[in-house]
C-alpha cells in the first residue's frame, strides 16, 4: 500500500464523501489514517486570475512493488511516492514528475496552488521533507488547453488512499475583488494562505460580517478587522522624507485604533507627482524606519505633491 493524494473533479467518483474539508478554515488538527474520503464543503472553480491552495502534511509509506508511471490518472491532481521512496506528482494525467526521495515514515509538507492564465492551469507543488528547509522540492506544471479556457480546475473533494496518516489538511480560495492577481497573472500564494488566517481571526476578518469585495480587500491590506486609514503626520523636506501613521475604525464602531504599519499585509505605496496637475506616477515606498503605527519613507526625487496609500495591487497614476 501507498499514500496517495488526490485532488478530485467530481465528488461522484467517490464511494461516500462523508467527511466534509471546510474551505478557507483553518487547518485540521486531526490526524487521518489510511484510506479517507473529504468533501470540500463548496466546489472550488479556479478561474482567470485566481489561485486555489491545498496543503497538508503526509506520513509516507511506500509499496511493495512499483508503481506503473504511465497509468492515465483521469483526477486533477496526484501525489504518490514508488517503490523507491521517489515522489511522483501527476497533473490531469500527465506523465508524471519527479525530483524528492523519501523514506518509510519521513513526512512530507503538500502545497499545491492551483492558478488559471489567459492559456491555461498551472499548478505549483511545494514538498518539504522532515521539516527540513534544504530538503525543498518545488515544480511547476504548467497546462495548456483549447482556447482561454484550458484544462478544466475544478475541485469538490480530497482524497487521501492506501496505508499512512494525514494531518493539517487545508483548501483556500479567494475571489479576485478580494485579492487581485499579480503581475503575472494569478493571486499570490503566499497571501491566499495570509488572507484565510486573517479571516479565521475573530478581531480581524472574522469581524468583517457581510462586508463586501472592497471592504474586506482594504481591511485584509491593512491587517485589520475594520475601515482602514492612512494619514500623512509629517514631511521633512530636508531630509525628504515622510512619515504616515496607520489606523482603523473597527467594523463593530468605537474609536480609531492603531494599525502597525510593519505588520500590514498590502504594500506601501506613494504616488506623487512635481507639479500641480502634472503627470503623476506611483512606486512602492521605500521605507526607512517603522515606529510602532508610524512609518518613514523616503521620498521619491522630485516629489512635490503626493499620496500615500496601502493597497494588495499598484493603484492608478493619480493624486486624486
Amino acid at each position: 500500500m501507498r499514500r496517495t493524494m488526490t485532488f478530485l473533479g467530481l465528488c461522484a467518483a467517490l464511494p461516500l464523501c462523508a467527511v466534509t474539508l471546510q474551505v478557507n478554515a483553518p487547518a485540521t488538527e486531526a490526524t487521518l489514517e489510511n484510506d479517507q474520503e473529504l468533501t470540500l464543503s463548496e466546489q472550488v472553480s479556479v478561474g482567470e486570475g485566481e489561485t486555489a491552495v491545498f496543503s497538508a502534511r503526509l506520513t509516507m509509506t511506500l509499496p511493495s512493488e512499483a508503481v506503473d508511471r504511465e497509468e492515465e490518472l483521469e483526477d486533477n491532481f496526484a501525489l504518490t511516492a514508488d517503490s523507491d521512496g521517489q515522489v511522483l506528482v501527476y497533473a490531469l494525467g500527465w506523465d508524471p514528475v519527479e525530483g524528492l526521495t523519501v523514506a518509510e515514515g519521513d513526512t512530507l509538507d503538500v502545497r499545491v496552488a492551483v492558478s488559471r492564465r489567459a492559456a491555461g492551469v498551472r499548478y505549483d507543488v511545494r514538498l518539504r521533507k522532515n521539516d527540513v528547509a534544504s530538503q525543498e522540492w518545488n515544480v511547476g506544471i504548467e497546462l495548456e488547453g483549447e482556447g482561454e479556457a484550458g484544462p478544466d480546475a475544478t475541485f469538490t473533494a480530497v482524497a487521501l488512499e492506501g496505508e499512512g496518516k494525514a494531518t493539517g489538511l487545508a483548501a483556500a480560495s479567494v475571489r479576485t475583488g478580494i485579492l487581485p492577481p499579480t503581475e503575472d497573472g494569478s493571486q499570490d500564494a503566499e497571501l491566499v494562505g495570509k488572507y484565510v488566517a486573517w479571516l479565521n481571526d475573530s478581531g480581524k476578518g472574522g469581524a468583517m460580517g457581510d462586508a463586501d469585495d472592497a471592504a474586506l480587500s482594504d481591511a485584509f491590506a491593512m491587517n485589520v478587522g475594520g475601515t482602514p486609514s492612512l494619514t500623512v503626520t509629517a514631511i521633512d523636506p530636508g531630509a525628504g522624507t515622510l512619515t504616515v501613521r496607520g489606523g482603523y475604525v473597527p467594523a463593530a464602531g468605537g474609536k480609531e485604533q492603531p494599525a502597525p504599519l510593519n505588520a500590514i499585509n498590502g504594500t506601501l505605496y506613494v504616488t506623487y507627482s512635481g507639479t500641480l496637475g502634472g503627470e503623476a506616477a506611483t512606486q512602492a515606498a521605500d521605507v526607512s524606519r517603522y515606529d510602532g503605527q508610524e512609518a518613514t519613507v523616503k521620498l521619491p526625487e522630485g516629489a512635490v505633491f503626493i499620496k500615500a496609500r496601502v493597497s494588495l495591487a499598484k493603484p492608478e497614476n493619480t493624486l486624486q
